[in-house]
């Protein structure tokens, strides 16, 4: 039993001294990576993509590597799903590229990853996970496989793909294509990748300016998936459009605990969702969208890797009708 309680003991030293280290750098990574390479925030959309949603279960991504026969790229913060490990192995054993980035310490559960990053080092498949000098979190979820490319909301784990509200944007647009495998390579070997693309935001890099300017183009209505929503420049943001008459509305995640900061914005309309949310995205006017991988707070627009996308037309129609589904099954009002 003592043995046992030296390994736990031992175990939180090592997280809380990676905490307390990571924290030490966060100032010179800031002032490094904020004074780089700033994409304008000129207003442009990708408008041809097919969007997944939930429910939809991992086979078709399974399909997809493996039918790959170039370059499966992956970057994702958690990775569980022992059938996505196998498709990459079978890919590595057909002679494919594959290359895998991982977070090295999720958030409250730095063991996560533990079972992929052994299976991965079995099969001698790349792997690259970030040091606190790179990225605070590297929170990104995106894939490059071929010639075809995804970024989503979703982890690669169990409820990704089968109780959370998650969605995957796949796509063949060869700018977006070269701009992501640009970032991935740049970011796998250590480096800081940036976007070239207005389209396609690698944050931090100018992530809370390009959402502000988004937000504030809006002339009628924002709608925000938002599994967790704590930033209080993006507050005020959003609480003076609904002053100005614009209506807002977020659905937040279910397990948001204790007192929200949005309960002190009368005008906007909060609920917590009636099923899991892991899905974080904007929509504006019913028009135009942002997909991301990050939650709606200081440390994600500021610290972590994160890859977001603005979207429009047909592919932001499927997106909103979601929206308005979800919003009819609104469970809990924040006040």
């Amino acid at each position: 039993m003592w043995h046992l309680q030296k390994i736990t003991l031992g175990s939180i030293l090592v997280v809380v001294v990676y905490i307390f280290v990571g924290s030490l750098d966060i100032s010179e990574y800031q002032s490094h990576h904020r004074a780089t390479d700033v994409v304008s925030g000129s207003q442009e959309f990708l408008t041809s993509a097919t969007i997944k949603r939930w429910p939809l279960g991992e086979a078709w991504l399974v399909d997809m590597i493996d039918r790959s026969h170039e370059r499966v790229w992956i970057s994702v913060y958690s990775f569980t799903l022992p059938s996505l490990r196998e498709s990459l192995a079978r890919a590595q054993d057909r002679g494919v590229d594959v290359r895998v980035i991982l977070e090295k310490f999720p958030f409250w559960n730095t063991s996560i990853n533990w079972e992929t990053e052994a299976f991965l080092k079995t099969n001698t498949i790349p792997l690259h996970q970030s040091g606190e000098k790179q990225f605070a979190f590297m929170h990104a979820k995106y894939a490059l496989i071929d010639m075809n490319w995804i970024i989503e909301t979703a982890n690669w784990t169990r409820a990704s793909f089968s109780t959370n509200r998650e969605f995957f944007i796949l796509g063949t647009d060869t700018a977006i294509l070269q701009n992501l495998a640009t970032i991935f390579e740049n970011d796998f070997s250590g480096k800081i990748g940036h976007s070239q693309d207005v389209r396609l935001l690698a944050g931090p890099t100018n992530a809370r300016e390009r959402i502000i300017d988004f937000l504030e183009l809006s002339e009628t209505t924002v709608d925000i998936y938002a599994s967790s929503f704590s930033d209080k420049e993006l507050l005020t943001t959003i609480s003076e459009l609904c002053q100005e008459g614009k209506t807002i509305r977020i659905l937040l995640a279910d397990y948001e605990d204790g007192d929200s900061p949005l309960e002190n914005h009368n005008c906007i309309r909060a609920y917590k969702m009636n099923k899991p949310l892991h899905a974080k995205v904007i929509i504006r006017d019913k028009k135009s969208a942002f997909v991301w991988s990050f939650n709606f707070t200081e440390n994600s627009l500021e610290n972590n890797r994160e890859v977001w996308i603005f979207i429009s037309w047909e592919i932001t129609k499927s997106i909103s009708e979601s929206f308005e589904s979800d919003w009819k099954l609104r469970e809990v009002a924040l006040r």
